[in-house]
């Protein structure tokens, strides 16, 4: 299934850097791999994953919240849930 189409704020953000877009995604993807999937697990993953990165979280959280969404706002990453995380299939380009 494809993802949300991104908005205009969302593209720019990815256009920024497009590769950086797309690591990102691709190392939360194999962080979450072995995650506990509950809100505080998610969240444990992905905050270890940005401290192993050297980046702040939010460099983690906002490329997984425009894959998800389409948009940069949106209630935290780690509450949206399993079935919404596994539905969606690739990044918007």
């Amino acid at each position: 299934m494809a993802s949300a189409s991104p908005t205009p704020k969302a593209t720019k953000e990815i256009a920024q850097d497009p590769a950086g877009y797309r690591a990102a995604l691709e190392a939360s993807a194999a962080a979450l791999a072995g995650a506990e999937w509950t809100a505080a697990g998610l969240e444990h993953a992905l905050r270890a994953l940005a401290e192993a990165r050297g980046v702040p979280a939010g460099n983690v959280f906002q490329p997984i919240r425009i894959a998800l969404t389409g948009g940069t706002v949106s209630e935290p990453v780690n509450e949206r849930g399993k079935t919404t995380v596994t539905r969606k299939g690739s990044a918007p380009a």
